[in-house]
């Protein structure tokens, strides 16, 4: 592997990145591989200090902070007060680690967080007022402001080597306006070092990234930033990938289930490998339906780069659950940006995080396209890396966007219902059902916070999840799929279902400048 260093332009200085895993100089220039780089996230850069905006507060900071006496400003509060409202911030980071793992105590993937120091042992925030955020959290880390290629979509994120008490945030520039600080996850790993999910943007120009914490600075942290460069032949390849339609799906589907005289039977145990009759008999109709499989664009149609995959792809026996993730990032992105974004993925969690492969192993846009994952094929049970302690034997989905605040498109919502109704039958899994995974008895259909440290996959994602697991199952026994038709959150381009992609999104894209 060939190293090559070069020079970013940040904020008025220069700041050396490396720029790693590309092929000899005289190959590079014919590569379509995206550009992986690095530039260091350790202490306050003080350039990045200057830059407006560095201090101010968040809503990670905010929704900590807000039972404290935080309405003064942070320089008109005591030193104490200070203190008091950072240590406060820390061990709510603290206790959401701690419970996530007593949640789950048999998994043996999650990190473990230690117990050798009490609430009222926690340091006292070392960085000066400047070193704070405006609302008195202490920041730990401050990059530089890293300049991005805008003709591209970029994806970032954050590596780092140690288990610490922190959170991560991250800050896009746009035409010279800076967005507001975004939380990124820090999501668990059995593969490669530890960091955060992937942040990808589109039309950006500049990223900050900060730690927040008295847990300390993690050690050999850096931001990852991919520069994926877009193909020639992508607003085709996605014109190509239009979402099945489930009324338009020929599907041979026994009712078997359905005829069942519910009355008749015993009390059902609600866990996975019940026996009562109706349980049985669901679980053999889903195994022997045809359930059709959803269209699914494949890695050579996103431009996957098999070259950099590390190693064959592990398969499981089957595949016993579904794990939901969103992957962090702007929604606003176009739908020939798509396959792009991708690439960028892949990238990082090889590159930056050291994985084998992509580690999802599907994802879904906000347009209702399916793309293939992580390499093996769409019909086996692959071993992902997307859910530490729960990898083997599950199917990790990731929809593309930030779903915090707003749910999916009602098209996406469906493309993930019929992708893990079509998966899970191919095991026999009752969508709606419960299972067993990891040695643990949990729905079929769970989000990568039900297994892990993590908001994922958003709130309000989240809360579509029981109408997720219906429709999945319908779509299982032949019912008509919609999850959940009460569902109102429909863009403008679900109101216009007449235009192509790439008119839809260049519409969009004017109107966003």
């Amino acid at each position: 592997m060939h190293t090559k260093l070069i020079t970013l332009s940040v904020a008025g200085s220069l700041a050396l990145a490396v720029n790693i895993g590309l092929p000899p100089a005289s190959a590079s220039l014919q590569s379509d591989d995206p550009d992986v780089s690095e530039s260091p996230l350790s202490g306050i850069s003080e350039s990045g200090a200057l830059s407006a905006g560095a201090r101010d507060a968040s809503s990670t900071t905010r929704s900590v902070t807000q039972t404290k006496t935080t309405s003064l400003p942070s320089s008109l509060r005591a030193p104490q007060s200070r203190r008091d409202t950072s240590a406060h911030f820390t061990r709510a980071v603290v206790a959401h680690a701690q419970n996530q793992v007593a949640r789950n105590p048999s998994s043996t993937g999650s990190p473990q967080v230690s117990s050798d120091r009490n609430d009222g042992d926690l340091a006292a925030p070392t960085g000066s007022v400047a070193a704070e955020t405006t609302d008195g959290i202490t920041i730990t880390a401050l990059s530089d402001v890293i300049d991005l290629p805008s003709a591209s979509p970029n994806v970032v994120g954050i590596t780092f080597d140690d288990d610490v008490r922190v959170e991560f945030e991250i800050r896009t520039q746009t035409n010279g306006r800076w967005s507001g600080w975004q939380h990124l996850h820090a999501s668990d790993t059995e593969e490669g070092s530890r960091g955060t999910d992937p942040y990808y943007t589109t039309d950006t120009d500049r990223i900050q990234s900060r730690v927040l914490g008295d847990g300390g600075s993690p050690a050999n942290a850096k931001v990852v930033s991919v520069a994926s460069k877009r193909h020639p032949g992508d607003s085709k390849l996605v014109a190509e990938n239009a979402p099945m339609s489930s009324e338009s799906t020929d599907r041979d589907v026994s009712q078997h289930a359905h005829s069942i005289d519910h009355a008749s039977v015993p009390p059902c145990t609600g866990t996975g490998g019940c026996t009562c009759p109706l349980c049985a008999a669901s679980a053999a109709n889903v195994a022997k339906n045809s359930v059709a499989q959803p269209e699914v664009a494949t890695r050579k149609d996103w431009g996957a780069s098999e070259k950099l995959v590390r190693n064959a792809p592990t398969i499981a026996d089957s595949v016993s659950a579904a794990v939901i993730h969103h992957t962090d990032g702007n929604n606003d992105y176009a739908a020939e940006d798509v396959p792009a974004i991708l690439r960028g993925i892949q990238s990082f969690h090889i590159t930056g995080r050291g994985w084998s492969d992509i580690g999802y192993n599907m994802l879904v846009d906000k347009y209702g396209r399916l793309w293939e994952g992580r390499a093996g094929g769409v019909k086996k049970a692959v071993v992902g890396a997307h859910a530490a302690g729960y990898n083997t034997g599950s199917f990790g989905i990731s929809v593309l966007g930030d779903y915090d605040k707003k749910a999916p498109p009602q098209r996406t919502l469906d493309a993930v219902a019929e992708a893990i109704g079509w998966k899970l039958s191919l095991s026999g899994v009752k969508a709606d059902g419960s299972t067993s995974l990891a040695g643990e008895e949990m729905k079929a259909i769970v989000g990568h916070r039900d297994v892990g440290q993590t908001s994922c996959p958003g709130d309000e994602f989240y809360a579509k999840f029981d109408s997720i697991r219906q429709a999945a199952d319908d779509y299982q026994t032949g019912n008509k799929a919609g999850a959940g038709e009460e569902y109102e959150n429909k863009d403008e381009s679900d109101r216009q279902p007449g235009l192509v992609p790439g008119v839809i999104d260049s519409n969009a894209r004017d109107a966003r400048t």
